[in-house]
């Protein structure tokens, strides 16, 4: 509650302010045992502490209470005392009654009960009377989530395309460009890709408002895929190049920069670019040390390896496949990753002149090994050898796109 109103409850209703202590301190103890999606918050109990005689106020407290506790491991007993306290409630409350409606869907859904959308549409509908577009997400949401999970894709459609729109007309242009973004992997994964790029284009436009730099950089990655997929190569190369890339730099998102190299070298490699796709996947090993990500670093080796055995630069190319396969055996998680690269390259491997990978070393060459592997790793040395190859070997017209790019953003000012 506010504090004048706290204060004034203070001195005039001790009852109750009691009471609404208490239910936030059991609120917070119950935090972390019970799901936040199945539960409603203390603020929710506010306008009924204050207006409603402390007999009933404080049977529908510990009716929420014990639907708090027991929401996890008896949601059914949870779901009774929802229902009870909506039943007793006599204050008309609509966000109040709304967040309990909400909840109860929930665990509605959870038992599997036909119950679930109609509870979920009545919060809504008492949402949209107060002009909550924050409880009308959350509300539209759930229902667009058990529609899809239930095989009503065309109904959730519909949600998801509501609830888009609320959001950009409430201003939140983030969540809009999420639930945009959310509905083009919703087609990627169908392998619709007009419609996947349609909403792709959608959290672009949403995310541009505000000039959400990591959320641009990761929808025109997508928008590259996507183009990919479509078998326009020069179109996927334009978004990486002139704005995913652009993007994920002036962010500072090592991650994104990584699988945009990654993606780039690919795609070379494909059109038998071998020259360009051996400098991205070097700069892609580069962006993966940096980060300290070894699987990333293992496949970039292993790239790195393929290009320089179709190149027919086959000592070189011994030498990464096999940092690749010390690196993958420093950790069990790891092996998967070189495990598939000997069947899916095992053609280019017998290129080599020596078995590309022993069967067994000796644990003193085995660790001199492992330990020259880890070491490479360190950011310190990464950084080094990220400045000075980087540029100084990148194919010039690849370089001025790039650089053009990243100065226009640095110069504009923008978050």
């Amino acid at each position: 509650m506010g504090l004048k109103v706290f204060y004034k409850a203070f001195e005039t209703q001790h009852m109750r302010v009691l009471i609404f202590i208490f239910l936030f301190i059991t609120q917070l103890s119950l935090a972390k045992a019970a799901s936040p999606n199945d539960t409603i918050s203390t603020s929710d109990t506010t306008s009924i502490v204050i207006n409603q005689p402390d007999s009933i106020t404080r049977k529908v407290i510990f009716l929420l209470i014990e639907a708090s506790e027991l929401s996890t491991e008896k949601p059914y007993e949870a779901i009774k005392h929802y229902r009870k306290a909506l039943l007793l409630n006599k204050v008309k409350d609509p966000v109040w009654e709304a967040n309990i409606r909400l909840a109860l869907g929930r665990l509605l859904f959870r038992v599997k009960s036909k119950d679930a959308i109609p509870q979920l549409l009545k919060a809504d509908a008492l949402y949209k009377k107060k002009a909550d577009w924050y409880g009308r997400s959350d509300a539209i949401t759930a229902i667009a989530r058990i529609q899809e999970s239930t095989g009503l894709f065309t109904e959730a459609l519909n949600n998801y395309n509501d609830l888009y729109r609320i959001l950009n007309k409430a201003g939140e242009y983030v969540l809009a460009g999420n639930t945009a973004t959310y509905l083009a992997d919703l087609y990627l994964k169908k392998k619709n890709y007009p419609e996947a790029l349609k909403y792709a284009d959608l959290a672009k436009n949403s995310y541009y408002t505000v000039c959400r730099k990591d959320s641009l950089g990761s929808v025109y990655y997508k928008i590259a895929y996507i183009k990919r997929k479509q078998n326009s190569p020069k179109q996927a190369e334009f978004y990486i190049l002139n704005e995913a890339l652009s993007y994920y730099r002036s962010s500072n998102d090592v991650e994104g920069r990584l699988k945009s190299f990654d993606f780039l070298a690919s795609l070379y490699l494909d059109q038998k670019r071998y020259s360009e796709a051996k400098w991205f996947y070097l700069q892609a090993n580069n962006q993966a040390r940096l980060a300290n990500n070894t699987p990333g670093t293992i496949h970039s080796l292993i790239q790195l390896g393929v290009t320089k055995i179709l190149i027919g630069d086959l000592v070189l190319a011994k030498q990464d496949i096999s940092e690749a396969e010390e690196l993958s055996q420093t950790d069990s998680i790891y092996a998967p990753i070189m495990k598939k690269a000997k069947i899916r390259y095992a053609t280019l491997f017998k290129k080599l002149s020596a078995p590309v990978i022993a069967s067994s070393v000796t644990t003193k060459s085995s660790s001199n090994k492992k330990q020259t592997a880890i070491s490479s790793t360190k950011p310190k040395q990464v950084v080094k050898a990220f400045k000075t190859t980087e540029k100084k070997t990148a194919p010039p017209t690849v370089l001025v796109e790039m650089d053009k790019k990243e100065k226009d953003l640095s110069q504009s000012g923008d978050k």
